[in-house]
């Protein structure tokens, strides 16, 4: 098998909106063409990463890291977001996806934030074993 992550195109937005769509509450689900500035939104904001993980040729995981986070910038701060189809889960495609974009980062990251579902937490015990701790809480 061989993983490959890469910037997402046109051709990936029904994935995209599969995997966003199922950890998301039925609110928050959009369809594939909502997903257009999953293409743009890099070229228009240098901060802005968008990555798809694709595995044999097929979309089993999305991330997203920016430098602006509700508005807010700050040199070296980043905020990342990653989302791995449900059969893709617990398998390490989370943790590689994370490396791969942290690497990517100019300014290097000094601090990464990140908000997970609480219901999500344990598909998501990667982020306890990559130094991520809990600063608060939402409902």
């Amino acid at each position: 098998m061989s993983l490959v992550f890469r910037q997402p195109v046109e051709g990936d937005l029904a994935a995209v909106a599969e995997i966003h769509n199922a950890q998301n509450e039925p609110d928050h689900h959009h369809p594939p063409e909502a997903f257009g500035f999953w293409t743009e939104a890099p070229k228009l904001d240098p901060y802005v990463r968008r990555y798809v993980a694709e595995l044999d040729g097929e979309a089993v995981a999305i991330g997203t890291c920016s430098g602006d986070w509700w508005g807010y910038t700050y040199p070296g701060r980043y905020y990342v977001n990653l989302f791995v189809r449900h059969d893709h889960r617990n398998t390490g495609i989370d943790t590689q996806m994370l490396h791969h974009a942290l690497k990517d980062l100019e300014p290097p990251a000094e601090e990464v934030w990140t908000v997970i579902r609480e219901d999500f937490l344990a598909p998501a015990g990667f982020v306890r074993d990559e130094g991520f701790e809990l600063r608060g809480k939402t409902w």
